[in-house]
């Protein structure tokens, strides 16, 4: 085998193999926290166990696409969460480690609340134009100290919060969205205890009723609101998820708060936008007229005021330089030629209105004013044609991000279809092409 054959089959192997390959993010859910509110609790001593479904293979639940693996663990913080919403809702939680594997009556406690997480899914968009969101699946059920049934129901918390401009992972935005349905799942729970019949029916026939529970109100949480004894029957048990990695638990706050995220928001209706920029510019050919295009460089300021908040009137005025090596500007004769344009465009942009990034697609129409420079030895000498006018159009797309303040960055491609009448050819010569562009400016409202 040659060299050459056996370098083939290496590269070919290690693109086959990068292709099979996905990168794994693990995402950090922060610690949710629900507790009910000082006062009345439920006269019961409870055990609180955590179960899943016997066909699931593992706690850890994620979400992929071909390139990437995102994944959550959300066992801990929900175990962590239901734990010292137990110890705020009912009158005692029982410790009780070893019962959940062998199914024993736990000693002490009138009941058990059993917590079992069916599953954790969350959502997004590749470029954060909508928010995250996540649910959060669990089956509860109360049973008496022997087992015998005394409420069960489905509980499915949701959570969302909005976009977040972090392309590569998103684990801050599925992070909060996981914690912030895992809360959503404890406020329903408690709802449902406070008004479910077979529970009431049941705590009459020990002479007791089942209380008013209100959730804890979010601003009160720089106290403590458990007694110590509550506080360590059910302790603060944070993830053991990290990014990138599994690490040990960390030190938990003292005063743990409930997790709170930017809430998505309607899309800001722009008024106005000013930016300039500069890119490149790859000039079309006029075959046996204009051969040997370079790159060349474009220079662009532009501005638009939106007429909805999709569509916007955009006008835009820039300078487009080319060159080539071959131009036939005699029979028999070719030279090195630049063009140099200077264009003003009208046109609209369409918008798909977002938080924090905006991609448009637009259409302008432009008038072009072109001169052409014959160039004998690096812009030495230097032979002029007379300029020429011309129109014609350009059609583009890009994305638009708003980091904060008005500020705003464009990226950007066109195509640009123009030619030009240039003497001394016949007939008229392309002057168009593709630009790649950067961008600056200034968005209002901010």
């Amino acid at each position: 085998m040659s060299i050459r054959a056996a370098a083939s089959l290496a590269a070919l192997a290690l693109v086959a193999g990068t292709a099979g390959c996905a990168m794994t993010h693990h995402c950090e859910v922060p610690q949710p926290v629900v507790e009910t509110a000082s006062g009345s609790r439920i006269p019961l001593a409870v055990t609180v166990r955590h179960t899943r479904p016997p066909d699931a293979p593992t706690e850890r639940l994620e979400q992929r696409d071909p390139y990437h693996k995102w994944m959550v663990d959300p066992a801990p913080p929900s175990r962590a969460m239901f734990d010292r919403l137990a110890a705020s809702a009912f009158e005692r939680v029982v410790p009780d480690p070893e019962g959940a594997a062998t199914g024993a009556a736990p000693a002490g406690a009138d009941a058990i609340l059993e917590i079992r997480l069916d599953g954790v899914r969350f959502f997004w968009t590749p470029i954060g134009f909508d928010p995250y969101s996540a649910t959060a699946s669990y089956h509860a059920a109360l049973r008496s100290a022997d087992g015998v049934e005394i409420t069960a129901f489905d509980i499915v918390g949701t959570g969302q919060r909005g976009p977040v401009l972090a392309l590569a992972t998103h684990c801050l935005g599925i992070g909060e969205s996981v914690a912030l349905a895992i809360q959503d799942a404890g406020s329903k729970l408690v709802a449902r205890l406070s008004n479910d019949p077979a529970l009431t029916a049941w705590l009459r026939t020990r002479g007791a009723s089942t209380p008013e529970l209100a959730i804890r109100p979010a601003e009160s949480y720089g106290q403590p609101a458990l007694t110590p004894a509550a506080a360590e029957a059910a302790p603060y048990v944070p993830p053991g998820m990290t990014f990138g990695a599994t690490g040990p638990p960390t030190t938990p706050p003292e005063n743990p708060r409930p997790v709170t995220a930017p809430a998505a928001r309607a899309p800001i209706p722009r008024a106005a936008h000013m930016s300039g920029g500069i890119g490149v510019f790859g000039p079309d050919e006029t075959a046996g007229r204009l051969e040997g295009a370079g790159t060349g460089m474009s220079l662009f300021i532009q501005a638009e005021a939106r007429l909805l908040p999709y569509l916007a009137f955009a006008t835009e005025g820039g300078f487009l330089f080319s060159s080539y090596s071959r131009a036939m500007v005699a029979p028999g004769r070719q030279v090195g030629l630049g063009l140099s344009t200077w264009n003003l465009g009208l046109g609209f942009r369409a918008f798909l209105p977002g938080d924090g990034v905006e991609p448009w697609l637009g259409v302008m129409g432009r008038l072009f004013l072109t001169k052409a420079e014959e160039a004998f030895s690096f812009n030495m000498s230097m032979v002029e044609w007379p300029v020429a006018w011309s129109a014609g159009v350009d059609v583009g797309g890009g994305l638009r991000l708003y980091p904060g303040k008005g500020h705003a960055i464009g990226l950007e491609v066109r195509r640009i279809f123009a030619r030009a009448p240039l003497d001394p050819y016949p007939g008229d010569v392309a002057i168009g092409g593709w630009t790649f562009g950067l961008s600056y400016g200034l968005s209002l409202p901010p």
